[in-house]
C-alpha cells in the first residue's frame, strides 16, 4: 500500500485518551500522522509526540505548528524542534522570504522537511475579498501562486495548498511538492463539523490536483466507526 505513505492523518484531538484511541485503532496503521496547536497545547509537545511514537513507531510525524514570527524567533524554534522525531514541519509563508530561509538554515542534519503554508483552506476568495476589502478582480490564486513563490526562492520543497491550487502551481514550479488538507470522503459530509471552505475528495486530490500528500482528519476520527471510516478511505485510495 504505498499510498498510505501519501496520507497524513490529522489527529487535532482534545484528549490523551481520545489521541490513544485512533492511533491504537486504525489498520494497517497510518504512515504518516499530523498533530496541530490543539494536542499541542491540550497534551504538551513531548507527551504527544511521545505517544505517537509509542503507538506508531514507525510513523512519520508532521508538526504542523504554522511558525510565523519575526525570522529570528522562527529560526530558534526551530532549532529547539531538532531535537524531536519530525519529518514535516509548517511556517507560513506569509512571514516573508528571510524568514523562510533562516528557518531552513536551522533545519540542516536534523531530517525535517519545511512546509510552507500558503492559503488556508478555510479561505474563499469571496472570504478574502470582503474581510480585506480586496478589489473585486482579486484572484486567490495570484495570491497562492505569491507565497509559494517566496517559499520556493527560500529553498524550500514543500507547500501547504488547497486542491484547488495545487496543479497549477506544480505547473509553474516544477520540483514543488505540495500537502494538500480540506480532504473529505465526499463533497457533501453529513454531520462532519466543519469550517473548510475549499474541500475536496481523495480522488480529486491526487488524480487531478497531483497531489503529492493529502491531509485528512474529522472525516476519520469523527466518524461513528473510525476504522470503517479509515478502511473506506484506503480503499478508495487504492483504485487509482
Amino acid at each position: 500500500m504505498d499510498f498510505l505513505s501519501k496520507i497524513a492523518l490529522a489527529l487535532d484531538l482534545p484528549s490523551e485518551k481520545d489521541l490513544i484511541h485512533i492511533l491504537t485503532t486504525l489498520e494497517p496503521q497510518p504512515k504518516i500522522v499530523k498533530i496541530g496547536l490543539e494536542v499541542v497545547y491540550a497534551l504538551g509537545l513531548e507527551n504527544s509526540l511521545g505517544l505517537i511514537t509509542k503507538f506508531l513507531p514507525n510513523a512519520d510525524i508532521f508538526l504542523d505548528l504554522k511558525l510565523h514570527d519575526i525570522p529570528n524567533t522562527v529560526a530558534k524554534a526551530v532549532l529547539a524542534l531538532k531535537k524531536f522525531k519530525v519529518k514535516y514541519l509548517t511556517v507560513h509563508s506569509l512571514g516573508g522570504q528571510f524568514m523562510l530561509e533562516k528557518a531552513l538554515e536551522k533545519t540542516q542534519n536534523s531530517g525535517i522537511n519545511l512546509v510552507a503554508v500558503t492559503v488556508l483552506t478555510s479561505h474563499s476568495e469571496e472570504n478574502l475579498k470582503k474581510e480585506f476589502d480586496l478589489p473585486d478582480n482579486f484572484q486567490l490564486f495570484d495570491l497562492s501562486e505569491k507565497l509559494t513563490s517566496l517559499a520556493v526562492k527560500a529553498g524550500l520543497e514543500y507547500i501547504v495548498c488547497s486542491a484547488q491550487e495545487s496543479k497549477l502551481l506544480k505547473q509553474k514550479f516544477f520540483h514543488l511538492k505540495t500537502i494538500t488538507p480540506g480532504i473529505r470522503l465526499k463533497t457533501e459530509q453529513n454531520g462532519i463539523s466543519d469550517d473548510q471552505a475549499r474541500i475536496v475528495t481523495p480522488s480529486m486530490a491526487f488524480n487531478e490536483a497531483k497531489a503529492d500528500i493529502i491531509v485528512i482528519g474529522r472525516p476519520i476520527y469523527q466518524a461513528p466507526n473510525p476504522a470503517a471510516a479509515w478502511t473506506q478511505l484506503l480503499k478508495t485510495c487504492d483504485s487509482f
